[in-house]
């Protein structure tokens, strides 16, 4: 594509950019450090500017148009997705909305860390969209969690939100005041991996100037989150229940004058999945999931599994027995309480149970422990170090596959 500026305009938004990081370099440390790593490119294409984690893109006429806090801003804004891994990230996300979901995090990012943005930034606020953990708007707090959870909670995105301006966007999602694309498939691990450890460098360069939230990404990346299939694994087969019977020795060991236990029962009682519906769990996330139950299912061959949909009250109930492929769906897409769930294990199954694993966001409304009768476990998918009241908390991150 032609480009639609003169050679003077070009050189001219390029120095301003140059200029733009040079300052960060000087006053913020870590954001110019990083931002570093962006080679400048004029792309046609470009509305404004963006980035695919290797890669500046900018349009010279809106670079000459912004003020210069306003460039600065957009740098530090392209920098945050690249640090926050967000080209490596979207998979079969529509690409509009992932873009959007991705400036609310940065936006917010931006702004926390004392930049400017150009007039019309998008933001929480052009949606109003609120975080169900503090009722603000997304991305305005760290409980808003991160671009997947902001992604599943905005509507889908309609044409008329989008300013493109020279109208170009390539595939990828803008919003008028930048442009995110997908990173080069062939180089994204290695490149994502690269990034991880500049940022951890940029952090220990920058010290004072690095954001709380960058920190707490830092933090992330040096100590990543627990391998959730693992620890799921782990929790069923440590909560089956061996039914053993001292009164009927093992007779596989009396054999050898060892008197051991004989086993009533070698198979494993039933095992209950339940699965937030309220809209918060995307199908890439749920799909995850049900491969993983699947492969327990088919390692630990409970006698059955049974899957129950659950928003403010239980909206369908499945079972599944060794050998079943097991499917999960969304069902409802209400408000979140989680008490129907354990009231219908305590009601309808109780002691053919031998735990419960719950796939949710953590928002809702929990049952009294002393009611509860399973070892429960809770994956989360809010992005966030939060804990349910009782039983144990498992943080999914679908993303370190």
């Amino acid at each position: 594509m032609a480009k639609y500026w003169t050679d003077e305009e070009e050189l001219k938004a390029l120095n301003k950019l140059i200029s733009a990081r040079t300052e960060l370099v000087l006053s913020q440390p870590f954001f110019g450090l990083l931002a570093l790593r962006l080679d400048p490119i004029a792309d046609p294409r470009c509305p404004t500017t963006a980035t695919d984690g290797k890669y500046l893109y900018y349009n010279p006429l809106f670079v000459n148009h912004i003020q210069r806090d306003e460039t600065i801003g957009c740098v530090t804004h392209e920098v945050g997705h690249a640090a926050l891994a967000h080209p490596y990230r979207r998979d079969a996300r529509e690409p509009m909305r992932w873009n959007l979901a991705c400036d609310i995090v940065v936006n917010a990012l931006v702004r926390e860390a004392g930049f400017t943005l150009p007039k019309g930034a998008f933001e929480a606020s052009n949606c109003g969209v609120k975080c169900p953990a503090c009722n603000s708007l997304l991305g305005s707090c760290p409980q808003c969690g991160s671009a997947e959870q902001i992604y599943n909670l905005l509507p889908e995105m309609k044409p008329s939100l989008v300013v493109v301006k020279h109208g170009h966007q390539n595939g990828q999602g803008c919003n008028g005041k930048g442009c995110l694309r997908d990173a080069n498939k062939e180089t994204a691990e290695a490149d994502k991996s690269d990034w991880e450890i500049a940022v951890i460098q940029a952090a220990a360069a920058g010290q004072g100037s690095t954001p709380a939230s960058m920190r707490r990404l830092v933090d992330r990346i040096k100590h990543p989150p627990v391998d959730w299939k693992s620890a799921l694994r782990r929790f069923v087969q440590m909560s089956a229940r061996l039914d053993y019977d001292w009164m009927r020795p093992n007779s596989r060991y009396a054999v050898h004058g060892l008197y051991l236990p004989a086993m009533r029962s070698e198979q494993m009682p039933s095992l209950v999945v339940a699965v937030d519906t309220s809209g918060s769990i995307c199908d890439q996330t749920l799909a995850l999931f049900g491969n993983e139950v699947q492969s327990i299912m088919d390692d630990v061959r409970p006698e059955s599994v049974h899957v129950i949909y659950c928003d403010a009250a239980i909206a369908k109930v499945e079972r599944y027995y060794p050998g079943e492929p097991l499917v999960l769906g969304g069902y409802g897409g209400g408000g979140t309480d989680f008490r129907p769930v354990f009231e219908y294990v305590k009601e309808k199954l109780d002691d053919d149970v031998c735990c419960i694993v719950y796939l949710t966001d953590l928002f809702g409304a929990f049952p009294d422990e002393k009611d509860v009768r399973h070892p429960t476990l809770w994956c989360s998918i809010s992005g966030r170090e939060h804990k349910a009241p009782f039983g144990e908390t498992l943080v999914m991150d679908v993303n370190s596959r």
